[in-house]
């Protein structure tokens, strides 16, 4: 008869395994807490390349759930699967098999894996999309009979779920390295679009199979696209932290960043952290998070052809740009002029041989060194527009300077320079008006470009007695109200109700509350019958309307 486990003494990834087998009964759970339960679970029982004592005893727990058909079966398989690969985001590099082979500490837990694998093949055929994808993660990684890998390679072709047929392309992938020669052809012959698609480029590139840049490329970006985690085991729901593992080994590491981003942006995700998240993955993809320091912005005869891509396709995010370190410069409105492929601001042109103005500026950055002091450093020896021009991209963010500095260029400050400008400051208004207009029907991220330093360029054009054009309606601010106000009477009417209308459709929800709450002291000279009620409407959404706040709402309720 077998001794009971005492649980209390084996050890896992975290400590003491006493909880074990509570949480691998609480899988079967179809609430949250089955979720959770194989969270604690994966992060106690796997870890790359490693095995632990706790390891055989709770695969033998998960194998009996399987053979017994418990609840949470997909939940099961997966973590023995994972389990008996010792990870598999570690299994896909080309020498971990062999690894797995020689280690002991794996052996018995890998036995207890392959024991219910005929169980496993019997679910590929069920009606469950989920039990169909979990069944082929855990014959990838455990191996199954040759007619259980025929009917994975079924499925990869013919299954109605495209994630499952993705990952089916998978695991013909470790079926092909393992000398499978049919599922190599059977892989091989699989098409290239679609998830299915990177399903392919993932199973070629665990079985060391050759690849294009394009099917690497495009293959890379589809795992970024909007699927169902819960049919995609590939990373436990980590596109980036799959990718990168498919990718580490690979020699077309370069041509992916790039495509991951644009591939990204294209879905219109208004998450900010998932965006800034791509953002940072392309950049550690592309080497830019091993070559350069957070703070520091690369010099552009630095970066590689493969980072000059990737950071001219993170211009196509620019809401994250700012806040991404490791080499960028700090604004996506000057990525094409850091990397020579625009025309430069003064800040991009040489003050001597080799150093631009930027980096000379950047130079004076110290904690000895006052923001006035290294703002004045970024406008010495300009004329009066020049200064301007420094003035619009370091507000914008260039070069992180002010965010390093914690400076920044007050709206009156920036007044009173259009205003020393002279007529050339009144032609610079006109244009950079023309550009917050542009960028606020884009809404583009203007970093400390403030609605006091839109209204401050009105301010001087009107002082010049020069009518406010309708390209420039979507530049004006709402803060301070009394300065908006004083702009906003220079529209004509029927302009002004107009403008609000066209801004608002044109913002994401989160940006219609923002907008909305600066409305109150301007809506008597912007409302409308049309707009009131649109607002009134907006207002519904209780999101829209708790960002909004209470003062519009209050007004709204008056009569029309």
């Amino acid at each position: 008869m077998e001794r009971p486990v005492d649980w209390k003494k084996l050890q896992h990834a975290q400590g003491p395994a006493t909880r074990i087998p509570q949480q691998i009964e609480t899988l079967g759970d179809a609430s949250r807490a089955g979720d959770d339960a194989y969270f604690h679970l994966t992060e106690a029982l796997v870890a790359p390349g490693q095995w632990f004592p706790a390891d055989a005893p709770a695969a033998e727990l998960l194998a009996n759930r399987i053979r017994d058909r418990a609840p949470g079966l997909v939940r099961a398989l997966r973590l023995l699967g994972d389990m008996a690969a010792g990870d598999h985001l570690w299994l896909v590099a080309p020498a971990a098999e062999e690894q797995r082979k020689q280690s002991s500490a794996a052996a018995k837990t890998f036995e207890h894996a392959s024991s219910v694998a005929s169980v496993a093949e019997e679910f590929l055929g069920d009606e469950q999309a989920a039990l169909r994808s979990a069944a082929i993660f855990f014959l990838a990684l455990v191996g199954g009979t040759a007619v259980a890998k025929k009917k994975v390679a079924d499925l990869a072709e013919k299954d109605p779920s495209r994630p499952v047929r993705a990952g089916a392309a998978v695991a013909l992938g470790f079926f092909s390295r393992g000398g499978d020669s049919d599922a190599r052809a059977r892989l091989e012959a699989l098409p290239t679009e679609g998830l299915p698609g990177s399903g392919r480029w993932a199973g070629k590139a665990i079985a060391g199979l050759d690849c294009t840049d394009d099917e690497a490329a495009s293959g890379a970006a589809g795992w970024f696209t909007s699927i169902d985690t819960t049919l995609v085991p590939w990373g436990r729901g980590d596109a980036g932290r799959w990718v990168t593992a498919l990718l580490a080994h690979s020699e077309q590491r370069d041509v992916v960043p790039p495509a991951i981003v644009r591939a990204f942006a294209a879905q219109g995700e208004e998450d900010h952290k998932r965006r800034k998240a791509i953002g940072e993955l392309a950049l550690d993809l592309a080497g830019f998070k091993s070559q350069f320091d957070q703070m520091e912005v690369a010099p552009p005869e630095r970066l590689s052809d493969a980072q000059r891509k990737t950071a001219r396709s993170l211009a196509e995010m620019q809401d994250i740009v700012p806040g991404l370190r490791w080499g960028m410069p700090g604004s996506s409105r000057c990525i094409d002029k850091w990397l020579g492929l625009a025309p430069p601001s003064p800040l991009e042109l040489e003050v001597a041989p080799g150093e631009r103005r930027w980096q000379r500026t950047r130079a004076r950055i110290s904690d000895e060194t006052s923001a006035g002091v290294v703002i004045d450093e970024a406008m010495s020896a300009l004329t009066p527009v020049e200064r301007l021009d420094v003035a619009q991209e370091l507000l914008i963010g260039a070069y992180k300077i002010l965010v390093q500095t914690d400076g920044d260029i007050p709206p009156e400050a920036f007044e009173q320079m259009i205003e020393a400008a002279g007529a050339a400051g009144v032609t610079w208004a006109k244009s950079f008006l023309v550009f917050a207009a542009e960028a606020s029907r884009r809404n583009d991220n203007l970093f400390m470009l403030t609605d006091a330093h839109l209204l401050a360029a009105f301010k001087v054009l009107l002082r010049q007695g020069i009518v406010v054009e309708p390209e420039w309606d979507d530049a004006v601010g709402f803060e301070p109200p009394e300065d908006a106000r004083l702009v906003l009477e220079a529209i004509p009417e029927e302009r002004r109700s107009e403008m609000i209308l066209r801004r608002l459709r044109l913002l994401p929800d989160l940006g219609k509350g923002a907008f909305i709450a600066v409305l109150p002291p301007v809506l008597d000279l912007v409302g409308s019958p049309e707009l009131i009620e649109y607002l009134r409407k907006l207002l519904e959404n209780p999101k829209i309307s708790e960002i909004a706040g209470p003062e519009i709402e209050d007004q709204l309720r008056a009569p029309t």
